[in-house]
């Protein structure tokens, strides 16, 4: 990788930053389920990114066999949740002004919401990366010369349904559907959704809202490119090594070499869109924690507690500030 060590710094710096984001609003009790999905997500992948970047900066060793199982699924997991966070975050914005002028939410919608929120963030996730990721799963994982181990799945039309349609489907529901109304509805009833916001004892400020709103627009705009560029990868990457993109090969054909590992160096990655493929999503998920971070992170009750712990670190030297 010509910009080492750029990639490992820049990611590694990013997981920290969204790890005290992640510390702060524990200690301040401070949650919002899709950003929280979001926010502990990404620093695991963030954090991946940067030490697999450190690890395999010049070469293709085959080593850290347990580690790079897990990191091939977690792989999976994260580009899951990204598209599933955003949704969530803008179903449960677009919720929120609704309930403007219908009440509050019953006791069944807040159980179908429950589910749907912890089924989309979490559940869906697990499921892609475990059972259906073993489906289509043709070896144990694949190392990139500078980027690390991956996840290795076969190319094929019921991989793409399975593994990358939610990329897209998610984040065209966010953008189409959810984004629009909580736009315009913001628009036109700007006084009175900051009231509704403030009453019935609502922790959600306005300010809180906008940025809850902006992380969710982001983020649907960053995955869903990584989305339809990963099905354009798959796509041509079959068609010019073996011709048409089959539907599925079959359980014994793609898993004949299961046990095996793959391994691709720099130089083998001679087509711009595989070298795209790779920095793309990488560097999209890296500006994605800054922002996190500085939408989140730097909000009066967030500066309040930085503060406080470098109090009390300070008193433990016998510093009194």
């Amino acid at each position: 990788d010509p910009t080492y060590p750029l990639l490992p710094v820049a990611s590694i710096t990013s997981s920290a930053l969204l790890l005290l984001l992640l510390t702060t609003n524990f200690i301040r009790q401070s949650w919002n389920l899709g950003v929280t999905f979001l926010s502990f997500w990404l620093f695991c992948e963030l954090l991946t990114i940067g030490i697999n970047a450190i690890i395999w900066t010049d070469n293709v060793d085959i080593k850290l066999y347990v580690y790079c199982d897990i990191i091939s699924r977690l792989d999976v997991v994260t580009s899951v949740v990204k598209p599933a966070s955003s949704f969530i975050i803008t179903r449960r914005l677009y919720i929120t002004v609704v309930r403007q002028s219908i009440g509050a939410l019953s006791r069944r919608e807040k159980f179908i919401d429950l589910v749907v929120e912890w089924g989309l963030g979490l559940f869906l996730p697990l499921l892609i990366a475990g059972p259906i990721y073993y489906f289509l799963q043709q070896a144990r994982f694949i190392i990139v010369e500078g980027f690390g181990c991956a996840n290795a799945v076969e190319g094929s039309s019921l991989q793409i349904l399975l593994t990358e349609s939610c990329k897209i489907v998610l984040p065209l529901i966010s953008i189409l559907f959810y984004t629009p109304k909580i736009v315009w509805t913001f628009y036109r009833h700007n006084k009175e959704l900051n009231h509704f916001l403030h009453s019935n004892n609502r922790s959600v400020s306005l300010n809180r809202f906008i940025r809850a709103l902006a992380i969710a627009c982001l983020d649907s705009i960053l995955i869903l490119p990584v989305g339809l560029f990963g099905v354009v990868t798959i796509v041509l990457q079959w068609t010019q090594t073996f011709g048409p993109l089959p539907f599925y090969q079959g359980w014994l054909t793609v898993h004949t070499h299961l046990s095996s590992i793959l391994v691709a160096r720099y130089l083998d990655l001679i087509r711009p869109w595989q070298l795209m493929s790779f920095y793309f999503s990488r560097w999209a998920s890296i500006f994605l924690g800054f922002v996190i971070f500085a939408l989140f992170g730097f909000t009066q009750e967030a500066r309040a507690t930085y503060w406080r712990g470098i109090c009390r670190i300070g008193k433990i030297f016998g510093w009194t500030p």
